[in-house]
């Protein structure tokens, strides 16, 4: 039978999968869908790269329970899935027990990747794939820099992290949609991404999208900074490693003592 011809989308996707690593034939592959366009185009298009990967695919589908419309999101991705012969696993948070000083969507962050790492380490190798792309990236360097990030906080999201892998992020939403066109990808809106109370949709909506009309490079601009942030850090990081040593000038027992004048010598940002 005479291969399916591979749309942009997914040769990009695939180029940044063989980049990033770790993806090896025969190996589980957990996707977290939540039913919205991104992780659909992501789910689908790995679908249609396995003929090559050769993959365990494994979507799973957390149900955060904060929308009325929250069951009728899992049962979408799960019709999904049953039609495309695609294992799914799907999980339940309970919005009851969050803390009172957390916000729901701090909230359903740190649930959701606490779900899916609880539920990945039930295969062997695995690892987990989010859908997370260029945009994103940008909304969350500026994010991080309204509140006064450093070096640190300009790596903005991470392509791999552990098991987390995100081979979406040098794609821009534009890219994602024109392949949901392109494909007829079925997806569901999430009513709360036009909430502009939710700071990030307010960079996206009001800062970003209009930004990208005047700058169409500004994803590959982005992820330029992030490259370049997580260099400098590294580099901090390495020389760190070689002053620790030369600082330590006598030791005594359990106490370490430093040299003072060394110490004053060190930018403040190293120190």
């Amino acid at each position: 039978m005479r291969q399916q011809k591979l749309h942009s989308f997914e040769k990009s996707l695939s180029n940044s999968i063989y980049t990033i690593g770790y993806v090896k034939s025969n190996q589980s592959i957990i996707i977290a869908v939540s039913g919205g366009k991104d992780s659909m185009a992501l789910l689908h298009a790995m679908i249609k790269l396995n003929h090559l990967l050769k993959l365990n695919l494994i979507a799973v589908h957390i149900n955060h329970h904060i929308r009325k419309d929250s069951t009728a999101d899992e049962l979408f991705v799960k019709e999904f899935c049953d039609l495309n012969d695609v294992e799914i696993i799907i999980d339940h948070l309970d919005p009851d027990i969050k803390s009172k000083d957390m916000s729901i969507e701090e909230w359903g962050r740190e649930l959701r990747y606490k779900s899916l790492y609880r539920i990945s380490s039930n295969f062997d190798s695995c690892h987990i794939m989010t859908a997370h792309h260029g945009n994103d990236q940008i909304e969350t360097i500026l994010f991080h820099l309204s509140q006064g990030a450093g070096v640190s906080g300009l790596r903005g999201i991470h392509s791999k992290r552990n098991r987390l892998i995100r081979p979406l992020l040098s794609l821009s939403n534009n890219k994602i949609d024109n392949y949901i066109q392109d494909i007829g990808i079925p997806w569901i809106e999430d009513q709360s991404n036009s909430d502009l109370s939710i700071p990030r949709n307010f960079l996206r909506h009001k800062i970003v999208l209009p930004w990208e009309k005047e700058n169409p490079n500004l994803v590959s601009a982005f992820n330029q900074i992030s490259k370049n942030a997580n260099d400098v850090h590294e580099s901090l990081k390495f020389s760190a490693s070689i002053l620790i040593p030369q600082l330590i000038c006598n030791k005594e027992d359990d106490q370490i003592f430093l040299d003072e004048q060394l110490l004053k010598a060190i930018p403040p940002y190293l120190l």
